[in-house]
């Protein structure tokens, strides 16, 4: 995390310039809220982005975390002036953090269900985002370009984003040829989790909200960081490691629980993950 479990504590208090926030039932929803700017991501909004992500790994009261967006574009990439040096005005309180924010480390780092309501466009460095959260809900629709090449640039940071989740090849075809992909075939090719019709998404995103209640908190945070260190890593010590997370999720409060709900035929209550 970028931000420290003390720099947190006043979450509700501070005062985001290019995000929404709201926090409901478990669930932190985060809004992109830039949309003149096609929600491009800057250097000020990846802070208040990574303050955000802090704060719901830090509590235990959230559970899952939503990542949506004002405007018919969900994400349009980089702002490219931005992070050439150009001053972005804004009125946040967000601090800054001790080192420059990168997208990765800021979904590798956090190790709790999140989701990406996808209603609008993506463009360029927005798939960042989806490829940093777990699920993606994306309307059918909506156009997934990746125009870099046809403007002199490549997508290097999400060619190699994109690696992690689709086949290879037609990750370089994507990059290579610069065409708006399919929603449909992007499920098809592991990008997006599930394909939703217009007017659907509220009920989609509540009915997978609504199945990751059901489970335990402390096993779907455990599960999600043994999944981040598989994937670096499928050593023999690296197995040796999932068995100790294992057994040390067997000793969890939620662990004990869910077993004795089990045997007891009933729903279990869950605690908060601390």
């Amino acid at each position: 995390m970028y931000y420290s479990k003390e720099q947190v504590q006043h979450f509700g208090t501070q005062h985001f310039a290019f995000l929404k926030i709201k926090e409901e039932n478990h669930v932190l929803y985060i809004t992109l809220n830039n949309p003149a700017k096609k929600n491009a991501l800057s250097p000020p909004l990846l802070n208040e982005l990574a303050y955000a992500f802090s704060y719901a790994a830090y509590n235990g009261a959230v559970r899952m975390l939503v990542l949506q967006a004002e405007g018919n574009v969900f994400c349009a990439g980089a702002d490219l002036k931005a992070f050439a040096g150009a001053v972005i005005e804004s009125d946040s309180s967000i601090p800054k953090p001790e080192k420059e924010v990168t997208i990765g480390e800021i979904f590798t780092s956090f190790h709790k269900p999140s989701i990406a309501r996808v209603e609008g466009d993506v463009y360029a460095g927005g798939f960042l985002l989806l490829c940093g959260v777990r699920f993606v809900l994306a309307q059918s629709g909506i156009k997934l370009g990746l125009p870099e090449v046809k403007r002199g640039l490549f997508p290097f940071q999400v060619m190699a984003a994109l690696n992690e989740v689709m086949p290879a090849r037609k990750v370089l075809d994507w990059c290579v040829r610069g065409y708006n992909l399919p929603v449909e075939e992007a499920a098809q090719l592991g990008l997006v989790t599930q394909v939703v019709a217009p007017g659907e998404m509220d009920a989609a995103l509540e009915t997978l909200l609504n199945e990751l209640r059901e489970n335990s908190p402390t096993a779907m945070r455990m599960g999600i960081m043994a999944y981040e260190r598989i994937k670096k890593s499928a050593s023999p010590e690296e197995h040796g490691l999932m068995k100790g997370m294992l057994m040390e999720l067997l000793q969890s409060p939620n662990a004990m629980e869910g077993l004795t709900a089990f045997r007891e035929k009933r729903k279990p209550e869950w605690r908060n993950d601390d």
